[in-house]
């Protein structure tokens, strides 16, 4: 059976990481904040769904696993090892893919230092295994001082747009604080504020000056539903130079 080719190295690498030893924490965590691990997680998935859109016409994702599997105390910090699995949406044509590379979960190192958290790395079964397991891959990335940022990054047209960029962004996830949703990411990109500006004049109100677009990949939840907002528009307005900025909408 040809699937058998692909079930049983898959298995394997499953059992040898789960006997290894280095599968167990070494200590009971304390767990990372969810948002902020989701969020990590949520980069890094958008990212490869957005490496492969023009393959396979990726127009959703949503993870189907995403727990801790190990823990370990470092100089550097608290190392947290999250295993990833989740599913990209390829059209009709194909529907509901698994991603990864087919071999198991993908692990995600978080290293955690006070309030600040950040990803290490995302590795596959495989390479966490020729690595040593959880622990020989954690001694790897710590030695060589790894680090991996999935997060969006702002482009500005000019380097004093800077402070009112970022003013708008924190409000944009004050805004979202106390709605049922995950920030991903927030960010601006000047082209595509100038984009938006020439297609959509009409949603937007007359003074410029006085309005920013942010884009934005948000992550809604209810009792009922899942919904993933993925390079989503937030406009931003304010009275004057010295107001706080407010979501005006948001959603295109």
């Amino acid at each position: 059976m040809k699937w058998m080719k692909y079930i049983f190295p898959a298995f394997l690498i499953f059992m040898l990481l789960s006997f290894s030893g280095c599968a167990k924490p070494e200590d009971t965590p304390t767990p990372l904040n969810s948002d902020t691990a989701y969020r990590l997680a949520w980069q890094y998935l958008l990212s490869e769904a957005e490496e492969h859109y023009h393959v396979f016409n990726i127009t959703d994702a949503k993870i189907t696993r995403f727990e801790p599997v190990a823990y370990q105390q470092a100089t550097q910090g608290n190392i947290h090892v999250y295993a990833l699995e989740y599913a990209l949406f390829a059209t009709q044509d194909y529907g509901w893919i698994p991603g990864g590379d087919g071999l198991g979960s993908t692990y995600l190192f978080m290293a955690e230092q006070g309030e600040d958290v950040r990803l290490l790395a995302a590795a596959g079964s495989k390479k966490v295994y020729d690595n040593g397991g959880y622990s020989g891959m954690i001694k790897a990335l710590l030695q060589d001082n790894s680090s991996a940022d999935y997060a969006k990054q702002s482009v500005l047209r000019a380097e004093d747009q800077q402070t009112e960029i970022n003013d708008a962004i924190h409000a944009a996830e004050a805004f979202f604080l106390d709605k049922d949703c995950l920030t991903v990411n927030i960010w601006y990109d000047w082209n595509t504020s100038l984009d938006f500006w020439e297609r959509s004049p009409d949603v937007l109100p007359e003074q410029k000056g006085n309005t920013i677009i942010l884009c934005a990949d948000l992550y809604f939840w209810s009792e009922h539903t899942t919904n993933l907002f993925h390079n989503s528009i937030l406009i931003l307005t304010r009275e004057n130079e010295e107001a706080p900025w407010t979501i005006k909408t948001y959603g295109f």
